[in-house]
């Protein structure tokens, strides 16, 4: 009686560890089980969108006597980029940006406290950068100095000379870029060549040129002002 008691024990013991064994077998299971595919959007990085695109034309307008005789905000002046929806208010200060430019040929409309005017930037370019100064009147509207910059770096510089370094080979131009001239840079007016002692402040030149970490190296000076 003893023995068989003995072996029903034992036949009791090897069932629990049977069902415990598949119990955690299942659990173990469960938490290595693959993962069913989910319904959820998957995670994918947005592409460019309309407002990441385009060009951005940075500016101030001001008016022939200078700054101080225009004041756009008391009558609302816009710059609207014709043939599109893009149009902006020049702030209080006579600054505007304008993003999203589209490229090419681009015609900028100017209205508001007596101007109705028109101007034409060309060859804008993707993701160029444009700064400037819009100076108008009436009906009439110029750019009397710029920068533009691509997005690999290319640059081109228009405006009237402000300060020359003759040791450091540097002009400082009206827009406020620092503009180096290596030696053997061509620096002409019209097709006459001219040498960097030549150059003048006041002088209205047109640079091409490469960005850097301190302004623009020039590869080319075209001088506009006539000596």
């Amino acid at each position: 009686m003893g023995t068989r008691m003995h072996k029903i024990s034992n036949l009791a013991r090897l069932v629990t560890v049977v069902v415990l064994a598949g119990v955690l077998g299942a659990c173990g299971g469960a938490s290595k089980s693959p993962v069913a595919p989910s319904s959820a959007t998957p995670n994918v990085t947005p592409g460019p969108t309309s407002a990441m695109s385009g060009a951005t034309i940075d500016g101030t307008v001001v008016g022939l006597a200078g700054p101080s005789s225009f004041r756009p905000s008391s009558a609302g002046l816009t710059i609207n980029v014709m043939g599109s929806a893009i149009t902006v208010t020049v702030d209080g200060n006579g600054h505007f940006t304008i993003h999203g430019v589209p490229s090419g040929d681009v015609q900028l409309h100017l209205s508001g406290n007596g101007v109705n005017a028109t101007l034409t930037i060309t060859a804008v370019q993707d993701h160029e950068s444009i700064r400037g100064t819009i100076r108008v009147s009436g009906s009439s509207a110029t750019i009397d100095d710029d920068d533009r910059e691509t997005i690999d770096h290319r640059a081109e510089v228009e405006g009237r000379i402000t300060s020359i370094d003759q040791a450091m080979r540097t002009v400082t131009v009206s827009i406020g870029r620092v503009v180096s001239i290596p030696a053997g840079t061509p620096i002409r007016h019209g097709g006459t060549p001219l040498k960097f002692s030549d150059l003048k402040v006041g002088d209205r030149i047109h640079v091409h040129g490469t960005v850097t970490a301190t302004g623009v190296t020039s590869t080319e000076v075209e001088v506009q002002t006539d000596h």
